[in-house]
């Protein structure tokens, strides 16, 4: 999303469509003006207005019709696929024989409705020719607000330059108008364009200037939300705390249509400024109210929420939600490849496109057609694989990072580490004693906390002492070993038969592991031959009746597609140890 706060900007645009024309029905201008005021209340009022259309003469009626439209967009209500149907009606009858000065007005609603559908192309070519409907007109309002609109929409589709040109346009008439509000609005819309294609050091050039042009409005809303977008600005450069100081002043003025965002960014910066607990808080509404989006950025700041608190249990819940939501982000991104090409596309030669269109035969059409639909569908398998090895490689690299994490938690130096602070601590609280109660508080309770950390540490410990010390006592495990003694393959029912013991052992053993990648039925009995452990390469090779060679190379596949490639050798044991 390009713009962080889109409210109080759309408030400035609400002044910029009225069309308060004479010689139509009291009731259709009040309604008209109501749509700038009130939208809400414009759509009940010319509901109530449904019933007299009989009393309207022709262009009454379809003004009235153009006034649904125009109040549905104010109330910032999706259009849908039946009022595409209204709006091309509306279209079609003001291209052909409607009031002229309303014209530019359908177009430029008909462009609303094709990008709320996704057809990008399509509403930049209607708001293009909203503009051409203005050419032999002074008014420099409308014209401005459809050079944002035009900028805006590309900027959401990542063309950058052409939407660049676009804000420029339109920042230059606004100086025309004097109107300031919305030359900071077009200079805000840069600095996104330039961060969005990594100019960093213009990005903060315009952000800064449009501060200082708010600034000289002597309207403090307005200068808090602008910094608050700058905030997206120090996130994107992992300046956390700068981020926090934008962000703070404007919390109290957030609106419904920010809050998404305005929390997706607090998710981020409570998780990196050590207010963990709260961005927990965003992070479970993004999950509960987002689109895919914020859904997939929740669940990837969670998955760090919990490994940080070495909850495991909960990490790995994440982590499968957060490649659930990558894989439908991946579906959305594949299928707007076509959107992106197109929305590159050089509108203002739109006219002499599409007459050359037009001449074109049949057979042409369709070759053109059945090449484009093969880049379509090349470009997106192309795109959905790059992504598939992307989001695989980053889930290997997090089950790493979370075994390191886990294995270094529980191991006997950080107990001792853990059992030194106290003992630190238990000085500076004899200390604290003496001096002062509300000191002493505080070290008692950090006592209690790393006292928490040293038992769960402990018990953790000792329950994988237990599992390893029981699977090494088992009958099992002595078949196995005689069966490597014997040089003998161990049989079908004597495998089944150590699935069987290890997943009773260790419940949702074979689910992790195919709940991670697909596996053999051969690289499957490996697996649980690394977790009976105390086998060595020979031994496994034996009793699955393959070479040594066999088996090692088995393991380094396993360990590519569990945890990566390029780790120690011990870490496919370590990682297999750890489920």
């Amino acid at each position: 999303m390009k713009s962080i706060f889109i409210f109080p900007f759309i408030l400035v645009l609400s002044s910029l469509f009225s069309c308060g024309h004479q010689g139509y029905p009291s009731s259709l201008l009040i309604a008209d003006s109501l749509c700038e005021a009130n939208p809400d209340s414009a759509i009940a009022f010319l509901s109530g207005l449904s019933s007299h259309q009989s009393e309207f003469d022709d262009d009454s009626r379809w003004y009235y019709r153009l006034l649904r439209l125009k109040a549905k967009c104010k109330a910032y209500i999706k259009y849908n696929e039946g009022d595409k149907v209204e709006a091309m009606a509306v279209l079609d009858h003001y291209e052909n024989s409607g009031d002229r000065n309303l014209l530019s007005r359908a177009y430029y609603y008909a462009g609303s409705v094709a990008y709320d559908l996704g057809d990008a192309p399509a509403g930049v070519e209607y708001f293009q020719r909203a503009m051409d409907a203005l050419a032999d007109t002074t008014d420099l309002q409308f014209r401005s607000a459809l050079n944002f609109r035009i900028g805006f929409l590309l900027l959401n589709q990542g063309v950058y330059a052409p939407s660049l040109d676009y804000f420029r346009t339109s920042y230059h008439l606004e100086q025309i108008r004097k109107d300031t509000a919305m030359m900071v609005y077009c200079l805000e819309k840069q600095a996104f364009a330039y961060m969005d294609s990594h100019k960093i050091d213009s990005a903060l050039l315009y952000f800064n200037r449009a501060i200082s042009l708010a600034k000289t409005q002597r309207n403090s809303l307005l200068v808090k939300q602008i910094t608050a977008s700058l905030a997206s600005y120090y996130i994107k450069n992992s300046e956390y705390s700068m981020a926090d100081s934008c962000l703070a002043p404007y919390m109290e003025y957030v609106h419904d249509a920010d809050k998404m965002v305005f929390y997706g960014l607090m998710a981020d910066v409570c998780m990196n400024t050590g207010r963990c607990d709260k961005g927990n808080m965003y992070c479970l509404y993004l999950l509960d109210k987002g689109d895919v989006y914020f859904k997939q950025k929740a669940c990837r700041l969670l998955v760090m929420y919990h490994s940080a608190r070495n909850d495991v249990r909960n990490a790995s819940r994440y982590i499968d939600l957060y490649d659930k939501y990558t894989d439908s982000v991946r579906v959305i991104e594949a299928a707007d490849v076509v959107a992106r090409m197109n929305a590159s596309y050089n509108y203002s030669n739109y006219k002499t496109k599409a007459a050359n269109l037009e001449v074109e035969n049949a057979r042409a059409n369709m070759w053109k057609m059945l090449y484009g639909s093969l880049a379509f569908v090349l470009a997106a398998l192309l795109i959905v694989g790059l992504l598939w090895v992307r989001k695989r490689a980053k889930a290997r690299e997090m089950r790493f990072e979370i075994l390191k994490r886990d294995m270094a938690e529980h191991s006997d130096a950080h107990i001792r580490e853990l059992e030194g602070r106290m003992a630190e601590l238990q000085l500076k609280l004899g200390e604290a004693e003496r001096h002062g109660a509300q000191q002493a508080q505080q070290l008692v309770m950090q006592q209690a906390q790393l006292e928490a950390l040293v038992d769960m540490a402990n018990r953790r410990r000792s329950i994988r002492t237990t599992i390893k010390e029981r699977l090494a006592g088992s009958s099992i495990y002595m078949m196995v070993r005689d069966a490597a003694a014997a040089g003998a393959i161990l049989s079908d029912s004597a495998w089944d038969e150590l699935d069987s013991f290890v997943n009773e052992l260790i419940p949702g053993f074979k689910a992790s592991l195919y709940g991670i990648s697909k596996l053999s039925k051969q690289d499957y009995h490996l697996c649980l031959l690394i977790r009976l452990g105390g086998l060595s390469g020979t031994d496994m090779a034996t009793v699955m009746g393959r070479t040594k060679s066999a088996v090692s190379k088995a393991k380094t596949k396993l360990q590519e597609r569990f945890i990566g490639s390029g780790r120690e050798a011990g870490n496919l044991d370590d990682f297999i140890a750890s489920l």
